[in-house]
């Protein structure tokens, strides 16, 4: 049964094993969590309470980081396939193009749902989150360090980079 698991996800369709797609939809699971209760997060904060504003920049910033993470991996499937946007990415994020650069971006993101105060109305929701963060990111360098020849197809998105680009 181990062996079929296995071959399973040493098969590839393309460049693209299994294995990095299933950690690429984990991280797309991950930034719909993460966008969701920063959302929940900005619907809870109090207007009234002036000593509350770190949920405000807290929530801003998950919104920030998780489409930002989001938008990385629709670039990687190819389902948002514009040159410009994928070398601005790449110039300026250029950390999240390779596993384990974006496994630690993933690892302080994760701390940003800590970082939410129990007065939203979903704390558990936001620490779930965080903890799954950490989970998937600790898998990614577990495969990085551990196994890296499961991930050594890996390639970072190169749609608008030619030969003689600069980044």
């Amino acid at each position: 049964m181990s062996f079929r698991v296995w071959s399973y996800f040493r098969s590839t369709k393309g460049n693209i094993s299994a294995l990095q797609a299933v950690l690429s939809i984990l991280i797309i699971i991950c930034c719909g969590l993460l966008i969701t209760v920063a959302a929940f997060g900005l619907i809870d904060f109090n207007y009234a309470n002036v000593m509350n504003y770190s949920d405000l920049f807290v929530s801003i910033y998950m919104i920030l980081f998780g489409s930002l993470l989001l938008t990385y991996e629709l670039i990687w499937w190819s389902l948002l396939p514009i040159p410009a946007l994928n070398k601005s990415m790449r110039k300026n994020f250029g950390f999240l193009y390779g596993i384990k650069g974006k496994s630690l971006f993933v690892i302080f993101v994760a701390f940003l749902n800590f970082g939410l105060r129990a007065e939203i109305r979903i704390p558990y929701l936001a620490m779930g989150t965080g903890i799954f963060f950490l989970v998937v990111a600790v898998l990614h360098l577990v495969i990085a360090f551990w196994k890296p020849h499961l991930v050594g197809t890996y390639h970072a998105p190169t749609s608008g980079l030619t030969d003689n680009s600069p980044v």
